[in-house]
């Protein structure tokens, strides 16, 4: 019951923090407190026709299959540009994004846009309720950051 209530609060379900960083490997999922709290505020803007749901979606394969579809751009990597892009993605119920918003850009175009693309790539599973799959928002958070 109380999970059900969590969710009755808001339409904003999960927050993922996936890196993208200059070497080969997947990065650590990052719980940086500040980026969790400016996704919350920013994802506050939800779409009216969305239902609370009892579960959020999640990329198929979870943060791996995110953090390898995320190219950081060569041109911001050699001019050594990092940032953080916010994005509101609405998941349809059959698991794909049906929009991609980005809502706080990483100050750099071409980051943004690899974001985009990102989130596009991945087939995500949707959110449910009542244990059927249901369109649900969720907001992502995603760094771009050179060792």
């Amino acid at each position: 019951m109380f999970r059900k209530n969590v969710f009755m609060s808001c339409c904003v379900l999960s927050f993922l923090f996936v890196g993208c960083q200059d070497t080969d490997t997947p990065s650590v999922v990052n719980t940086d407190k500040q980026a969790l709290e400016q996704t919350n505020k920013a994802s506050s803007k939800v779409n009216e026709e969305l239902q609370p749901i009892d579960e959020a979606p999640g990329p198929v394969g979870g943060l791996k299959a995110l953090q390898k579809a995320l190219v950081y751009p060569q041109l911001a990597r050699k001019a050594g540009i990092e940032g953080r892009a916010i994005l509101s993605v609405l998941i349809g119920k059959d698991g794909s994004p049906q929009s991609v918003k980005l809502l706080k850009s990483s100050g750099n175009e071409s980051c943004d846009q690899a974001a985009i693309k990102a989130v596009k790539a991945v087939k995500w599973n949707p959110g449910l309720r009542d244990g059927k799959p249901v369109p649900a928002e969720i907001g992502i958070p995603i760094v771009f950051k050179l060792k």
